[in-house]
């Protein structure tokens, strides 16, 4: 098996349907640092599209609504460590795949959420446009 066999890149959602098991629970990860309202929009909307075809989603802007409440809770109280801690619990509790969002590459946390999932041997699938990509 070589180390292609766990990645895909995934054009839309029927394809992503097609691919894995429905009810899969999947990390949600890309860049939030250093954008509009934490690319909240892009998370939630690529999060609906996953939940909406059967898969079970943890996404951190979820979390991070639970835990501050309002985006601007989140920027007054959210840290980068508490933050992050909550991320790779749940990669390392219940992740069996993590998705990655355009920009993902640029992103610190989402590099390291990327590698615990390739060390914990999950599927790393990479969608291309989830804020513009109708589910099925």
């Amino acid at each position: 098996m070589s180390a292609l066999d766990d990645m895909f890149i995934i054009e839309n959602y029927k394809q992503l349907a097609e691919l894995i098991n429905k009810g899969l629970k999947i990390y949600l990860a890309g860049p939030m640092s250093g954008i509009p309202n934490n690319n909240f929009e892009v998370f939630d909307t690529a999060a609906a599209h996953l939940r909406e075809i059967g898969y079970q989603v943890f996404n951190p802007a979820d979390n991070d609504r639970k835990m501050w409440g309002s985006l601007e809770n989140i920027a007054k109280y959210a840290n980068y460590r508490d933050c992050l801690r909550a991320d790779l619990n749940w990669i390392l509790d219940h992740a069996e795949a993590i998705a990655l969002l355009p920009g993902w590459d640029k992103s610190r946390g989402a590099n390291i959420e990327k590698q615990l999932s390739e060390i914990l041997k999950l599927k790393v699938i990479y969608l291309k446009d989830p804020a513009y990509n109708p589910p099925v």
